[in-house]
């Protein structure tokens, strides 16, 4: 099954002549907001709205973003997969209806999506989940005879959640390490057991007797129903010296329940020096003695 793990894609490279290679011609566009959240009982509908604006500009361009829908998913390294539309437990693409099906972009313009949601009844409890894909549709124009071309497109993608109540999140932090090599990274294990996700707020401080304390807060990559993420989270700027520290975390997954904490111990190795592969030795040419007609002669005997 093919995935794609991009919120905003484009596909296409120009390498080979005389491949030629064409931009979509649509304005810079922003999409706001990129992400719904809608609570429908079964039984239900219920509608909401983004707007898809478009960017002034003094040149003429005009563009056109068809729409779909697709499935998605969250791995346990915390990167976002597209699926097939429908083809997930949780999906909530059958229930969404959206219009228009296509939006003109023009300078300055801005236009409104509007999708419906509507349940079935005797739906189970739980957070669903689809998308809106938005894609520049192809330019027209046929290339030149003898000529091949690839067209770079843009993908814009609008994420649904879908809650039917009642839910409740489990979470859970359950270890979290430090990787001490540059650029330094924190990894939380975090566990979910409920249905409806979270999204969980991670401060973090790191310690030591020779240094002031490095601290910060980062948003984690939500937390789906039934999942578990061990999520590489760069911490910019800290670049660890070889020595002991101490790292504590405290994670708000912002669902009205207390906020968990952990401390650990960990050690910054010195990072073995660079062994550059040494040249072969060059030996110097053999050399025949003085009287090496005799030499050859007994070698031929």
């Amino acid at each position: 099954m093919n995935s794609f793990s991009l919120l905003r894609s484009t596909a296409g490279l120009c390498f080979v002549l005389p491949l030629s290679c064409l931009m979509a011609q649509s304005p810079a566009v922003s999409i706001n907001p990129m992400r719904l959240e809608v609570e429908v009982s079964p039984g239900a509908s219920k509608t909401v709205a983004f707007e898809v604006q478009a960017a002034a500009s003094n040149a003429p361009e005009r563009g056109r973003l068809l729409l779909s829908l697709t499935d998605w998913t969250i791995k346990e390294d915390g990167a976002l997969s597209f699926l097939p539309a429908s083809s997930t437990e949780l999906s909530a693409a059958s229930w969404v209806n959206f219009s228009p099906a296509a939006v003109t972009v023009e300078p300055g313009r801005v236009q409104i999506v509007r999708v419906t949601v509507s349940v079935p009844e005797k739906t189970s409890p739980g957070a669903y989940r689809t998308a809106v894909f938005l894609q520049e549709r192809p330019p027209a124009s046929a290339p030149e005879p003898g000529q091949r071309q690839m067209v770079v497109r843009v993908r814009y993608t609008v994420i649904l959640h879908v809650v039917v109540p009642p839910v409740k999140a489990h979470p859970e932090l359950v270890n979290f390490d430090v990787d001490g090599a540059a650029p330094a990274k924190l990894i939380c294990e975090l566990t979910n057991t409920g249905n409806r996700h979270v999204r969980p707020l991670i401060a973090w401080t790191i310690r030591s007797a020779s240094e002031d304390p490095r601290q910060g807060r980062v948003e984690g990559t939500v937390l789906l129903p039934s999942s578990r993420t061990l999520e590489p989270i760069p911490l910019p700027g800290v670049v660890l010296k070889p020595g002991s520290y101490e790292a504590s975390v405290v994670v708000d997954f912002q669902d009205g329940s207390p906020q968990q904490a952990m401390s650990r111990t960990f050690e910054v190795l010195p990072q073995a020096p660079e062994v550059l592969p040494q040249a072969p030795e060059v030996l110097p040419p053999a050399t025949l003695p003085e009287n090496k007609d005799a030499l050859l002669q007994s070698s031929a005997q």
